[in-house]
């Protein structure tokens, strides 16, 4: 990505040019059932949102900083990202820093190579890894360890100019999901939203003869900071802290995309625990065997129960959960804490 843009917010001395108007566009990813199922899995339901507006004036390179000072005074804007208290702010210590995101690609050949190196297999099944975290992100599986750990055999698949890819990185927000999410064995659902989510939200026109498809929006991504503190997206730097603004001139649209990593708090454990979404629920492998170690419920449920106090008599099998290591075979049972 290009360097950081710093515009400052305050509006002594402002003059807007830029009125937005809210726009009723279709995001497939929030409409269809099978794609908010997704969302849901992934725990972005409540905390990924999708904003389209117009314009009505001009717009030109040279206008870019105009427009984007507008966009976070706009009261409609700010009330939909919760940020009311920036209207008519005054504070020269806020400011808006823009970094530019290419958005290049168009076609989904880009992922190939994950097939090619056997990060998935010929179906799309994600080859697991032995777990480890990072800012509380599960690494269960090749692929997040291929999109998070620098260290991995397969990072360098993907130059860090294609890794600032708007596509890569939408790819890659869905991939990480929420601090609930429950991982998919499969590629392919992955793929799929980060296809259709691009398609929805990019413009594409037909130039130049012979006719070459071109992509016509303009994606940047920013953050807001008082006193060179973040405040927007989010108070904390996380990899699922973001906000992109696309910028279509030839529509006279914008389109904001915004999310907030939630954190569940209580380790890494009880994050797993709680993705289950299932309380007084705890694991056992499929052999018998149960680890004698403890843990956190269900975020409902916080009672901490050893597992030595564990017996068959009270517990049923339920279900494996996808989540859980292939390399362990571990299903969930169900206690039944009334017996």
């Amino acid at each position: 990505m290009d360097s950081k843009k710093v515009i400052l917010l305050s509006n002594i001395q402002y003059l807007k040019k830029y009125e937005f108007k809210p726009v009723d566009k279709i995001c497939k990813i929030l409409i269809e059932r099978d794609l908010k199922d997704y969302l849901m899995k992934w725990n972005m339901d409540k905390s990924f949102r999708i904003f389209t507006y117009n314009f009505q004036d001009t717009y030109d390179t040279a206008n870019k900083d105009q427009l984007f000072k507008d966009l976070f005074h706009s009261e409609v804007i700010l009330k939909d990202l919760g940020y009311q208290s920036w209207i008519n702010s005054k504070d020269e210590k806020i400011r808006i820093e823009i970094e530019d995101v290419p958005c290049t690609i168009l076609s989904t050949e880009f992922f190939d190579r994950i097939y090619e190196n056997e990060i998935v297999l010929h179906d799309g099944t994600i080859r697991k890894c032995f777990e480890e975290y990072m800012d509380d992100i599960v690494i269960a599986d090749d692929l997040r360890n291929m999109l998070l750990v620098e260290e991995s055999d397969n990072y360098p698949l993907y130059t860090e100019k294609e890794r600032a890819e708007f596509l890569f990185l939408i790819f890659k927000h869905f991939c990480l999901g929420g601090s609930l999410n429950q991982y998919e064995d499969n590629i392919n659902p992955y793929i799929l939203m980060a296809k259709t989510l691009y398609k929805d939200v990019i413009c594409v026109r037909k130039t130049g003869s012979p006719k070459k498809t071109t992509i016509m929006s303009q994606v940047s991504k920013v953050e807001v900071l008082n006193n060179d503190i973040p405040i927007y997206p989010s108070h904390k730097h996380h990899e699922q802290n973001f906000s992109y603004v696309i910028l279509s001139p030839t529509l006279k649209e914008v389109t904001i995309l915004h999310h907030t990593w939630k954190p569940t708090g209580g380790g890494t454990t009880s994050t797993w625990m709680r993705s289950c979404k299932i309380s007084k629920q705890i694991l056992a492998s499929l052999v018998g065997i149960v680890m004698v170690r403890s843990c956190y419920l269900h975020s409902d449920d916080r009672t901490h129960l050893p597992w030595e106090e564990l017996d068959s008599g009270r517990c049923r099998l339920l279900r494996c959960h996808p989540q859980f290591p292939s390399t362990v075979a571990m299903t969930i049972i169900q206690l039944n804490l009334d017996a």
